[in-house]
């Protein structure tokens, strides 16, 4: 029992120094943009060494991209509980809810300071494809859909992420073109 609370401080003591370093780091990003802050400068606002920082991150890029699992989760974790008939419906559904909510930060809440840096650009573009492929995976494996019946309905959700997260478009215009 004591081995176990000592595991849970040291755990407790890591995700607070993780949360630190993602804080510090995207202020760095907004004040100076990403391609402008240097993994150094990053330890030293945290106070460690460059070394240790590696211990939390594998890349500068993880720093803003470390929730990108989550959303992709939440759509699966949505999905899993439709009928496949219903799938486009809801999943249009959830998307206004979210929206109309204001939920979209929790969801869509990668920073301005991608459209700035092609490495950052680039690693989203990386994202989305993932997402499809999963969504993909998903579709034709846990529902009826034919594998291009899932990389079609894949590649709609995704773009409907792209365009939104473009914030170029108001959600209903995007739904009622794709």
């Amino acid at each position: 029992m004591c081995y176990t609370r000592i595991m849970s401080k040291r755990e407790d003591k890591k995700m607070a120094k993780r949360l630190e370093i993602l804080t510090k780091s995207m202020h760095l990003f907004e004040e100076k943009g990403f391609d402008n802050v240097t993994v150094q400068e990053i330890a030293n606002e945290c106070g460690i060494a460059k070394k240790t920082l590696f211990q939390y991150i594998s890349s500068k890029e993880e720093l803003v991209f470390d929730n990108e699992g989550e959303l992709l989760e939440l759509i699966i974790k949505v999905l899993k509980e439709i009928p496949a008939d219903k799938i486009w419906e809801t999943y249009k559904n959830w998307l206004l809810n979210t929206s109309a909510n204001n939920e979209k930060e929790v969801f869509f809440n990668l920073p301005a300071i991608i459209e700035e840096s092609d490495i950052l650009r680039r690693r989203l573009l990386e994202m989305w494809h993932t997402y499809e492929q999963e969504l993909t995976k998903f579709l034709n494996e846990e529902n009826t859909f034919s594998l291009l019946s899932s990389e079609i309905l894949a590649a709609r959700m995704v773009l409907a992420l792209r365009l939104l997260f473009a914030e170029k478009y108001e959600v209903n215009e995007i739904l009622n073109q794709i």
